[in-house]
């Protein structure tokens, strides 16, 4: 309420979204309030009105729901930025809950994220509570007071009723802590950047021979597993372990990290990613994944009758009337055990594999098969969809003037 109240002595445009859990008793009531001082204002409110399914985390599942319905709705309006009012206190109640598990790439709340259609934007992490409390009370603004905010059974509001008695010099002290230690893992970070590569992935062998310790290869796992939109935990017993295996075990391996997310480590390079969907291109000469110069094949068959697919779906490529194991052929290339099955192979007509491409990065110009691989791997990646609030739940959308 002290951001809506703000926005609207400062002469800003917007719409209000609210979402009604229906989990507190005073959920209609507080719904009632927000429509009666948006109509005072001629504020346009969405409301989402949805009920909790039975055996899910109250916390997580309210968050995945607001933040999947904000996305939606930011881009049926064609609204860019969606504003959040979480404070000081919100972000050091993170803070405190986050250390506990060691490392992590932002301590606290980040002011800025990006959605799939929108920015979520938290122009108030500079302002504790009581200071928003006064700013509503000076401004005769009315507000609510979440009376789960008293329940200990959630860690955060257990974390929040210790925090009662903090006063805003305690506050501005554990806000400095949180800046520093952000601005020491922006160091990290900027330190081995260089060592990310968007087809290969993180090369761990020359970052270490740069002076990567355990501690700056956990942060540079979490800054992978976020640039990759992975959905995915990394405390700091199981980044001390995966850290140790690379260290002592020197051979290519894959660790399992989530749902269908996995930890690639090949030849030095770490690659993190999901696997690969299958596929099949028929009789085409060129697309926006490979163009193929079929006149350049030394082969006998018809070249009118050919197909491209994953050439780990064949046995043996035969060569001159050679016949050569296609798993001994990517072991002899060195070609990472992550983009072995996106490997393109040209087929002839009785489905035998003549044809695959040597690893390199960037195939040859004027070569019988060229690709993209950052265009192979989009394409080809099994991409677990974004959990949608409409899909999965019984929800009603209204919308009021």
């Amino acid at each position: 309420m002290a951001l809506f109240r703000y926005l609207v002595d400062n002469g800003y445009d917007f719409v209000v979204a609210h979402v009604n859990y229906h989990i507190l008793e005073q959920a209609d009531d507080d719904l009632r309030k927000i429509l009666d001082i948006c109509k005072v204002f001629s504020k346009k409110v969405y409301v989402l009105d949805i009920h909790m399914p039975e055996r899910v985390n109250e916390e997580d599942w309210a968050r995945k729901v607001r933040y999947s319905w904000f996305d939606d709705l930011a881009k049926r309006l064609g609204i860019p930025d969606v504003l959040v009012a979480h404070n000081k206190n919100d972000l050091i109640e993170t803070y405190i809950m986050q250390k506990d598990k060691g490392q992590h790439l932002h301590f606290g709340i980040q002011n800025f994220i990006h959605l799939e259609y929108c920015n979520i934007v938290r122009p108030l992490l500079n302002y504790s509570k009581n200071q928003l409390l006064e700013y509503c009370k000076e401004t005769n603004t009315d507000y609510s007071i979440d009376p789960s905010n008293f329940d200990s059974k959630f860690k955060r509001n257990a974390i929040r009723l210790k925090m009662k008695d903090y006063s805003e010099n305690d506050l501005d002290t554990l806000f400095a802590v949180i800046n520093h230690y952000n601005e020491q893992n922006n160091k990290v970070l900027n330190k081995y950047l260089k060592y990310f590569d968007d087809v290969l992935g993180f090369d761990f062998a020359n970052a270490q021979k740069d002076g990567l310790n355990q501690l700056e290869f956990h942060i540079c796992l979490l800054y992978y597993i976020e640039k990759e939109g992975v959905s995915c935990e990394l405390g700091r017993g199981r980044a001390e372990a995966i850290y140790h295996k690379l260290m002592h075990h020197k051979k290519n391996s894959t660790d399992y990290l989530s749902e269908d997310t996995w930890l690639f480590y090949e030849y030095g390079f770490i690659k993190i990613g999901r696997k690969h969907s299958s596929y099949c291109f028929g009789v085409e000469e060129k697309n926006s994944i490979f163009s193929v110069n079929i006149n350049e094949l030394e082969y006998n068959a018809d070249k009118s009758k050919f197909s491209i697919k994953n050439a780990i779906s064949a046995d043996f490529l035969f060569k001159n009337s050679e016949k050569l194991a296609v798993n001994r052929l990517f072991i002899s290339m060195k070609l990472p055990l992550s983009l072995r099955d996106v490997r393109p192979g040209i087929f002839d007509e009785k489905g035998n594999l003549i044809y695959v491409p040597r690893y390199q990065r960037h195939p040859r110009e004027n070569g019988v098969l060229q690709f993209s691989l950052e265009n192979l791997e989009k394409n080809m990646r099994v991409i677990c969809k974004k959990q949608n609030y409409a899909l999965y739940y019984k929800a009603v959308e209204k919308s009021y003037y």
